[in-house]
């Protein structure tokens, strides 16, 4: 038989869980963050996420055509010649990490935690 400390408890946890599920998984991309855009290897431009105006960006390269949409809900491929289509599939990307890509365009979008494209050393090893 549980007590009604034990039931106390278990609402406690259960609340704290869900706050840190939200603030893990649940918040908007991170505050700073940008887009970073490579054709076929070369940084294309890299945009900040910021701004509630959607920003279409048309990708132009000598393998196909590609169009990617930028707003505050995140960057979604919108339009691609490719033969298979595959990146016109995949899920909407809003953090850091999350990425787009057509490979037979050689198109490579992802969100890094910065303008500088997150490039930056993380650790020194001697």
């Amino acid at each position: 038989m549980r007590r009604r400390g034990d039931r106390w408890l278990l609402a406690v946890l259960a609340i704290v869980g869900v706050w840190m599920g939200v603030q893990l998984f649940g918040a908007d991309a991170a505050e700073g963050a940008a887009v970073r855009i490579e054709v076929d290897g070369e940084l294309f431009e890299t945009v900040p996420l910021t701004g509630n105006e959607v920003r279409r960006i048309e990708l132009p390269t000598r393998y196909g055509h590609n169009v990617l949409e930028i707003s505050a809900d995140g960057v979604k491929m919108v339009e691609a010649d490719c033969p298979d289509g595959l990146c016109l599939l995949m899920k909407r990307i809003l953090h850091e990490g999350e990425r787009i890509v057509c490979l037979p365009h050689r198109v490579f979008v992802e969100i890094v935690g910065s303008m500088d494209g997150g490039g930056g050393v993380d650790a020194v090893v001697q």
